[in-house]
């Protein structure tokens, strides 16, 4: 998989996302086309709104493609999106203990037929590869064993099955471990989170102000002062009386601060100036 990279400019966006998820998406598209075309060409067939067979399912077409325009207009939200690992791992959890009670379930139905053959060695499987997940709760363990479990059904669906609903089932699960693997499965979080706060300074949402002020008690109280009224939020504090030319009695101060957009960054500059102090702000390398 590939990770995107950290230091990225406007210019590599596409549609606002970047160059190397377009190419995943193709890549997985065209790989996906393949490998289930029979089963497109016939559920394009009954549910297409042209000529479909079945005029009940003629509107399918448009719930992914709704879909897919809600993904894309809420994107740079999922892309600034804090990363939550416990959070995933318990969901992670949650979702295939979930499939572990499916398959138990199933297997209880079967067992009950009396079924003794493939259907229930295929449930078997299925839980023993959900019982990975469960244990080791990561995006990767999930999305592989998810993957791997949709061919199978898939494979299964064309024999001994022979049933286009259990093709089209490991049709979708498949997609979905794919989609889960690429999504998370390759997440370092501490370079997320890297990525994540270089994208906010590009956006001119967090500013470090290097504010020149006497070295006096009251002068950091009054430039964070200055901060709060303008609704920002200070990261982090840099006080400097050596490494400065300017005379004996006066400092630098690095102010790290975070606000919701480039205007109340700029909102707090122009109350320090107003203040009397001067201000610079960092530019980016």
């Amino acid at each position: 998989m590939l990770n995107p990279p950290v230091d990225r400019s406007d210019d590599d966006r596409v549609g606002g996302l970047p160059l190397t998820a377009w190419v995943q998406i193709v890549t997985v598209s065209l790989l996906m086309i393949g490998l289930f075309r029979f089963n497109l060409v016939r559920l394009w067939g009954k549910t297409n709104p042209i000529d479909g067979q079945d005029p009940n399912w003629q509107h399918s077409i448009f719930v992914p493609l709704i879909g897919i325009y809600y993904l894309f207009i809420h994107r740079e939200e999922l892309l600034r999106a804090a990363a939550m690992p416990r959070v995933r791992e318990r969901a992670i959890r949650i979702l295939a203990i979930l499939g572990l009670a499916l398959m138990a379930v199933a297997g209880a139905a079967l067992l009950h037929k009396g079924e003794h053959g493939t259907p229930l060695l295929l449930v078997g499987i299925l839980a023993a590869g959900l019982a990975v997940p469960a244990i080791v709760p990561t995006s990767g363990a999930f999305g592989s064993v998810l993957m791997l479990e949709g061919l199978l059904v898939f494979a299964y669906g064309i024999f001994p099955g022979q049933n286009d609903y259990v093709k089209d089932l490991g049709m979708v699960i498949t997609l979905f471990g794919v989609a889960t693997l690429l999504c998370g499965g390759n997440i370092d979080t501490h370079l997320l989170a890297n990525v994540l706060v270089r994208d906010l300074v590009r956006q001119g949402r967090i500013a470090r102000l290097r504010v020149a002020a006497q070295d006096q008690p009251g002068a950091l109280a009054a430039i964070t002062r200055q901060v709060f009224e303008a609704g920002a939020n200070i990261i982090e504090v840099n006080h400097s009386r050596i490494f400065t030319r300017l005379p004996a009695k006066d400092t630098v101060i690095e102010v790290e601060c975070e606000a919701r957009d480039p205007e109340s960054i700029d909102d707090v500059v122009s109350r320090l100036e107003a203040a009397g102090f001067t201000v610079e702000r960092a530019s980016l390398d």
